[in-house]
């Protein structure tokens, strides 16, 4: 019985040892488990934070992007703006050019048609001119062989006279 009790109790301390050894590799095992469990969450945490910071940076690119493409279409509203003001002024300029233009120009043309319309006649003229000088030197000659008959009527009429006396 004392063999029995003394195999009783190393078989009770075998079992306590196994339970202390089996406690303790318990204990191990959930903290490798929990030291996984947290490594892991780690490098969740480590790996979220960088997909976040790359999709921060990605739509602050966008962004600043957005915001450079607004700046340079309102600096090419405003270059539009001010050269729709310049070409205003110049259309308003070159119209009161054109207006001052206008009437010397209608002058011109008008004097441009007068003188044509002289020119048209002008042939007219020259031979009626031309005309008028023949006729004119027709009763030229006639005048001269007038003034030539009546010289002549008179001498002949002064010796009839003288005759006659």
């Amino acid at each position: 019985e004392a063999n029995h009790q003394q195999l009783l109790e190393q078989y009770e301390r075998q079992v306590e040892e196994l339970k202390v050894d089996l406690e303790l590799r318990r204990k191990v095992e959930i903290h490798e488990i929990e030291e996984r469990k947290n490594q892991h969450i780690n490098e969740l945490l480590f790996n979220h934070q960088e997909a976040f910071d790359e999709i921060k940076a990605y739509y602050n690119d966008i962004t600043r992007d957005n915001l450079q493409l607004i700046k340079n279409l309102r600096d090419e509203t405003q270059d539009m703006k001010d050269r729709e003001k310049k070409n205003h002024k110049q259309m308003q300029v070159l119209t009161q050019e054109n207006k001052l233009l206008s009437e010397p120009l209608a002058k011109k043309l008008e004097e441009q048609r007068e003188l044509e319309e002289r020119l048209r006649s002008y042939t007219k003229d020259k031979m009626a001119l031309k005309n008028l000088r023949a006729h004119n030197k027709q009763l030229e000659e006639r005048i001269a062989e007038a003034k030539q008959e009546y010289r002549t009527t008179e001498e002949k009429y002064k010796k009839k006279e003288k005759e006659r006396d």
